[in-house]
Formats: C-alpha cells, structure tokens, sequence
C-alpha cells in the first residue's frame, strides 16, 4: 500500500472553531482530504486483495480502506441540504446512519451491560457526592430527571471499577515501586494546590531526566516541548517527544502523578489513553442504553449539566466559560464528522479508550491467576504498542523476537 497516501481521519472530521457552538457542526479540511484520495477506491481494494491473507499488511490495507470509506460517507453527511425538500432531508438521515455504521465498523460499539454499569456507577456516585457538597438543589434535580428520562439509574448493578480493583491496585503499586525516582523528582511535597502549564513541563522534564539517569538511559533521548497553541499533554513516541499545551487547564499533584503514569511511563512507550465518560456518553447518542439515540443537542444539556453539578463539589471551582467550551469539545468529539443537528451520525473512536482497559484488566488478572508476576506480565506489555489478544500483533511479535 505504500504507493499511496494515507487517509487520515481525525483532522478531516475536526469541526472549524466558529462552528464548535453553532447549530451545526462544519468541516474545512473535509473535502479537500476526500478529493485527494479520489479514484484510488478499486485499486487500493484490488492491491488489498493481493496481501498475504491474515497478515499485518492486509489489516492495514483494510483499515485504510475502511477509513477513505468513512471520510467519503462523513462529505455526503454534511453536504448541504434543502431543508423544505424531503428528498434532501432523506438522503441526509440515510448518510448519516451510514457514517455511523462505517465508524462502528471501525471502532466497535459500547457493550450494553459495560455501559449500564458505567452509565449508574457515574449517576449515582455524582448524585451522593453531590448531596454531601450541598450543591444547588435546582441543579441536582435537573441532572436526577434527566437520568431517569434515560434510564440511567440502576442500584444494582455492579461497580465497573470493582471489576479490576484488586488488579488496578497491583498494576499501581508496581508502577510507583518500578519507577520511584521519577515521582520523586516531580517534587509535589509541600508544592502549591494548583499547577500550571509551565509548571508541568518542568515538574515532566525533571521525571523524564530521572527516568534516563535511573531506570533506562534510552528515556535521555526524549525531550519536552511547550507549545503556546495546544490546551493538552500528548505524546509523539515517534519523534521521543512530549507535549505540554501551554493552554492546557491547571492540575494538582495528585493529577499530575497520573498524566507521568499514564501519558508518559504508559503512553510514551504505548500510546494508549482511557476514558469512561466517552463510553457512556457514546452509548447515549447511540441508543445503547436502552433510550432512544441521543441528538447533539440532548447530549449537550445532559452533559454540561452533569459538569456544572460536579463543579459544584469541587474545592477550586471552574468558571462557568471553562466548563461549556470544555462540553462543547467533548461532544462534538462525538458528532464530529456529520453535521450535529438533526441529521447526525455518531463517531465511535472514543470507546475504544476504555475497551482497552476491559481488554487489559481481563488479560492481566488471567496472567496473575496463572501464575506470573506482575513485574513480568508489565514488562511484556510495555514492549510496544500492540494488542496482547491479537493473534496477528503475536504472530508479528515472535518475528520480531526472532530477528
């Protein structure tokens, strides 16, 4: 497949920053990135069909495949429309249910019963947490009916978390155990409630430098970049390179101890990030959980009033702009690639975030039960970025091994 260009996604589906709030959602890189590719449809299928059956290549040919597939359906989705012209508004519904279909083929579909046991953990946990902070009793109301419009409240479900308690605790005291000086020298004892963005790429280049010194002098060819546009931490393993949006919103430490954990000792060396929002969220616009399908709007009104009510238990409280430009970008993460009124499709990608840490927490209690150590069944997954259940990612492994 190297004779042609890849087909990305993300940026593509991406809506322009003055339609983020809008009533619909609009994309500048969309039909430009689809033109480009224009005409490789048959012969990308036909050098796929020459790829060793099973192989790494063939998955990748399929993927980019599936996703040129899924740029083109997001262009019919959003193309313009004549709203007084039923014809138009059909062609519109029906593209963007196939948006959906083509992302959910990709990407998968939240789990009924994980979403369920997501979808009351958050319910409930917000509202008692809530009714000990004394929030706003109009506030608490309001989040407690929408819940019940969705039938999200569910008492006798079991905790998700609980399913992997026992084997996140293990994971955990390994990490700090493994990687000790590199906490320390983030240097939280004592510091300030709060850290900025300056503050956090120092405190990270400080572990990073540990990490070099202590545990793998490979850690010495990273560096840390301050970038004065971005509002997040992210990783680029490729170029050794971490990220700090100087935009990005303040931390404690107790926070900025899981983006080293996570972002830096896991995703440098993975590249994997997780969510449980997302999954219910998704599930919601989906039609998951048993409610009918969500709209852009429905998901905005219940998911800025869930951040206003877990504002309200915070000792630091958010300003109310903060907290809708952040709902605005989580949903419209959501819709992104379709239009995000009433003809929307839904883009999946995000559950696949907490899919993986089903898929790990399974994968590590079975390795503990057999008989491994933790030290081993980590070290094993910190190899590269691949799938531990993916007999092709294996397969592919051993020869690596083998050479």
């Amino acid at each position: 497949m190297s004779e042609f260009s890849t087909v990305v996604v993300l940026k593509p589906i991406t809506p322009t920053v003055e339609s983020a709030r809008g009533g619909r959602l609009q994309y500048a890189n969309l039909a430009s990135a689809v033109d480009k590719h224009y005409g490789t449809d048959m012969a990308r299928l036909n050098a796929f069909w020459d790829l060793p059956e099973g192989s790494l290549e063939e998955e990748a040919a399929a993927q980019q495949l599936a996703n040129l597939y899924l740029l083109q359906t997001a262009r019919r989705a959003t193309e313009t429309i004549r709203e007084d012209h039923p014809d138009d508004q059909a062609q519109a519904a029906i593209w963007a249910e196939r948006y959906t279909q083509a992302s959910s083929e990709i990407y998968g579909v939240p789990e009924a019963e994980i979403a369920s046991r997501l979808a009351a953990e958050q319910a409930i946990g917000l509202q008692r947490l809530a009714g000990e902070a004394g929030a706003d009793d109009a506030l608490r109301t309001h989040y407690a009916e929408l819940n019940e419009r969705y039938g999200l409240y569910d008492d006798t479900v079991e905790s998700a978390e609980a399913l992997f308690a026992e084997v996140a605790e293990t994971v955990g005291t390994h990490m700090m155990s493994k990687y000790e000086k590199a906490f320390a020298a983030l240097d939280l004892e004592g510091g300030e409630d709060q850290i900025g963005p300056a503050d956090i790429a120092d405190k990270i280049e400080n572990a990073i430098q540990a990490l070099a010194d202590h545990d793998d002098p490979d850690w010495s060819g990273w560096t840390v970049e301050r970038n004065d546009d971005k509002d997040s931490l992210s990783v680029v393993a490729a170029d050794k390179k971490i990220i700090v949006g100087m935009k990005r919103a303040s931390v404690t430490a107790t926070q900025l101890k899981g983006l080293l954990g996570h972002e830096v000792l896991v995703h440098a060396k993975r590249g994997v990030n997780g969510s449980k929002v997302n999954y219910v969220d998704i599930s919601l616009a989906l039609g998951t959980l048993g409610n009918k399908p969500l709209t852009r709007p429905e998901l905005l009104e219940f998911a800025m009033t869930r951040a206003l009510l877990r504002n309200e238990i915070e000792e630091k409280k958010k300003p109310v702009e903060q907290i809708e430009s952040e709902v605005y970008a989580h949903v419209n993460r959501i819709y992104r690639g379709t239009r995000g009124d009433q003809y929307s499709g839904v883009f999946t990608k995000d559950i696949s975030y907490h899919q993986g840490f089903i898929k790990m927490g399974q994968f590590i209690t079975e390795r503990l039960e057999g008989g491994d150590s933790v030290d081993d069944i980590m070290d094993y997954l910190l190899l590269g970025k691949f799938d531990p259940t993916n007999e092709r990612h294996l397969a592919k492994l051993k020869e690596l091994e083998v050479a």
